[in-house]
């Protein structure tokens, strides 16, 4: 599961953005972009895969995606508070149903 993870979010990147997994089922992506509507594309482009389903060992797994939006220097100073508001944004795309994300505005 996390291998179809990654090769999503790679499918989901542009070249040159830093893709990272931060632990766990948890990854993160550095787009170098102050713009957060390409934060939001690329969050969009991510959960598009959802419906993809992954077949291992004879069997079928379907999963969600949940993504959460922190952005230098709206919601930090850097990348340790960025990536805090992200993961709190995560948490709230969560509770707001799967495959859906979340950006604190």
């Amino acid at each position: 599961m996390i291998a179809a993870t990654a090769s999503r979010i790679d499918r989901s990147v542009k070249p040159g953005m830093l893709k990272l997994r931060l632990g766990g089922e948890e990854f993160g992506v550095i787009t170098g972009s102050n713009d957060s509507n390409v934060a939001e594309e690329i969050a969009k482009n991510i959960i598009s895969f959802a419906d993809e389903e992954v077949k291992w060992s004879g069997r079928t797994f379907k999963f969600t995606l949940s993504v959460g939006i922190g952005k230098i220097p709206e919601d930090s100073e850097d990348a340790e508070q960025a990536m805090k508001a992200a993961g709190e944004s995560l948490y709230k795309a969560k509770d707001n149903g799967r495959n859906t994300f979340y950006r604190a505005d």
